[in-house]
């Protein structure tokens, strides 16, 4: 009683929808492009390295570049996609209010009322959409721009190298054919880092539900529940959930008795 009383509809649906959808899709588009990464970089170090230590360290230069990109975009984009989610939250709790008591804002002609508020909420949506989709997009382009960088002094050590007489340009060759096998998963990194994002937000947010403490704490030694009379009896019960200030007391020295066979009515207001 006292999660659901905190706890509003919309924030329930957000985080079993948009929170769940976060979490399901990031096996497809971050952990397998990230296995993939890691071996094409992991085989291809040693094969170039192998080769030519030098022209294989500038060849890889952008990695640990895009390494430290990806983890302060990561910081970055968590950061977004919270904030786009509890925004969602609000959005989704105002439509979930509408819906429900569709009723009570058409008895008091609140149509337009309500479409502006609706609309506030969904530009605020819209703005924090807009900044992730802008700090993801700032992030792809500085790692493409480092592997560009990384592939010219590649070519030009390589170039001064065949000039040199010290490698062959069949080798120089294979060590562009790599980095141009390695320039689709790079582009993809930003893609990755926004799937671990969306995914540790969302899975932040979907286990607070799943790891909610239950307050009901039932004791050890319970009696055993036996039908004898078919009688139902309360004797001086209480209930109530919430603490402190916020607490909210249900029942107060409820006591009564209902024979076997017999219906009791309980009446008052509602809420």
């Amino acid at each position: 009683m006292s999660f659901h009383d905190n706890a509003h509809t919309g924030d329930l649906i957000t985080r079993g929808m948009l929170d769940l959808e976060g979490i399901r899709h990031f096996p497809s588009t971050g952990l397998v492009r990230t296995v993939m990464l890691l071996v094409l970089v992991a085989g291809g170090s040693i094969l170039l390295i192998s080769t030519d230590a030098v022209l294989g360290l500038v060849s890889l230069s952008f990695v640990p570049v895009i390494a430290v990109r990806s983890a302060i975009a990561r910081i970055q984009l968590r950061y977004l996609w919270l904030k786009q989610q509890e925004r969602l939250t609000v959005l989704t709790n105002a439509m979930e209010e509408n819906l429900t008591g569709i009723r009570i804002v058409r008895a008091f002609a609140a149509q337009a009322y309500e479409l502006l508020r609706f609309d506030k909420h969904s530009v605020a949506v819209r703005q924090v959409a807009f900044e992730r989709l802008m700090a993801r997009v700032r992030s792809m382009t500085f790692m493409g721009f480092s592997f560009f960088v990384a592939l010219t002094l590649a070519l030009w050590v390589g170039g001064n190298k065949v000039l040199a007489g010290e490698i062959t340009v069949g080798t120089l060759t294979e060590f562009l054919a790599f980095m141009m096998i390695l320039q689709m998963p790079v582009r993809q990194i930003g893609m990755t880092v926004n799937s671990y994002a969306r995914a540790s937000t969302c899975g932040a947010r979907f286990f607070e539900i799943l790891d909610y403490p239950n307050p009901i704490e039932s004791g050890e030694a319970l009696p055993d529940l036996k039908i004898t009379k078919g009688e139902v009896r309360f004797e001086g019960v209480y209930f109530g959930y919430g603490e402190g200030e916020t607490r909210v007391n249900v029942l107060s020295d409820i006591t009564f008795n209902v024979q076997a066979g017999k219906t009791l009515g309980i009446v008052g207001p509602p809420g």
